[in-house]
């Protein structure tokens, strides 16, 4: 199991917008044909039943582009980052990481889901979503860590409806952990024997 080293809200203020950074990509957003992560992952949630109705209504075509915008905005907050450093690949799987800042990596993700667990119980409030058991997420970062020989990701988390609460979206960013044999574990057993069975990408 991974472990969450760092869980905090960034709160941005206006002097944060007058000092973003310019950023360009490092590669060009083309994707190489063959096996993507991504695509051994689907698979793999999906064979598993683990797919929720969230996780595709995410990967919507308009949502996809929020969430490209909101990652072209906030890599500018992150002054040291490299952002989009190209494709990386490891038996046989491609690989497209967002960005990496030393030896962490960077993901971004903009989410419909509430930020807070589902709850029933009128006047209680429930208690925030485990970023960890966040399936899909958890297999790219680690998959992303592996391919990369690194132990250490930072996840940055627009919640576009916050806590559904009239709360309005949220930024978190979350720093999690992984142990390299973990990661080893995840690859050999989840990654590398679905990679056949995963739907090429053709470009």
């Amino acid at each position: 199991m991974p472990k969450l080293i760092e869980e905090r809200e960034i709160r941005l203020e206006w002097t944060d917008i007058d000092a973003l950074v310019e950023k360009k990509r490092q590669s060009s957003m083309k994707r190489s044909s063959g096996v993507h992560l991504s695509g051994v992952i689907r698979y793999v949630l999906t064979s598993a039943g683990l797919l929720t109705p969230d996780d595709v209504t995410d990967e919507m075509p308009l949502r996809m582009a929020v969430g490209m915008a909101w990652e072209a905005f906030a890599v500018g907050l992150w002054p040291e980052m490299i952002w989009q450093p190209g494709e990386c690949a490891r038996d046989g799987v491609i690989g497209s990481p967002d960005g990496v800042t030393g030896d962490v990596l960077e993901e971004f993700k903009a989410t419909w889901k509430s930020r807070l667990e589902k709850c029933e119980e009128k006047g209680v409030r429930p208690p925030p979503k485990n970023i960890l058991e966040q399936r899909s997420w958890m297999l790219q970062i680690g998959g992303y860590l592996h391919m990369l020989s690194l132990n250490q990701a930072r996840l940055h988390v627009l919640w576009v409806n916050g806590d559904y609460r009239q709360s309005g979206p949220q930024y978190f960013m979350y720093l999690i952990e992984f142990e390299k044999r973990e990661l080893e574990r995840m690859w050999a057993n989840l990654i590398l024997p679905n990679v056949n069975k995963a739907i090429p990408e053709q470009h």
